[in-house]
């Protein structure tokens, strides 16, 4: 069924708005735009796990661009660091979102980032692979790839070779190039 979420906001308290402008102001944070290759392990397995060999080759694309500053917020600093990215581990979802909201455009699997961003009307480029319907979570300012196709959304909770697929048919040629437009618009 077609779904549209009505957006929230998070509200913030003087102090998280104080540490929201120290990350912004220690990391050098304007203009900038977030890539987010992280994904819940737990509950769809591997079934949003675009690759991290393209997350690293989509953040080296996007360093490449004039006057794109590509971040990482990372939630736990023993992940891994995403190349041709500013990795900056905040620790405090709370104050993640805050930072990510002042971001011109993040790239994402759908999920919980898009929910969050949705509420602060920052424009997103979300991957839906074959996983989960773009009908269920639609947002104004998101741009969405979807592998269309009969199984499309397949909501299974176990490793899916339709989401391989769909994984697969998402290039980051084809992520790069409809974030490019994005940030064009």
């Amino acid at each position: 069924k077609n779904y549209t979420p009505k957006p929230f906001k998070l509200r913030f308290t003087k102090e998280e708005h104080q540490l929201i402008k120290d990350q912004i102001v220690y990391n050098n944070l304007h203009r900038f735009i977030v890539v987010n290759p992280d994904y819940k392990k737990d509950v769809f397995q591997s079934n949003k796990d675009w690759g991290w060999s393209k997350w690293a080759e989509l953040s080296k694309r996007l360093s490449d661009l004039k006057h794109t500053k590509v971040v990482r917020i990372k939630p736990t600093s023993d992940l891994e660091d995403l190349p041709y990215a500013q990795n900056v581990h905040i620790n405090n979802v709370r104050i993640a979102f805050g930072v990510i909201s002042k971001a011109k455009l993040f790239v994402s699997y759908e999920g919980g980032l898009m929910h969050a961003m949705g509420g602060f009307n920052v424009p997103g480029v979300i991957l839906y692979g074959g996983l989960t319907s773009v009908n269920a979570m639609k947002y104004e300012r998101n741009t969405n790839i979807v592998y269309d196709h009969p199984e499309t959304p397949c909501g299974r909770q176990f490793d899916c070779d339709h989401c391989k697929i769909a994984n697969s048919w998402m290039t980051v040629e084809r992520v790069f190039n409809t974030v490019k437009e994005k940030l064009n618009d």
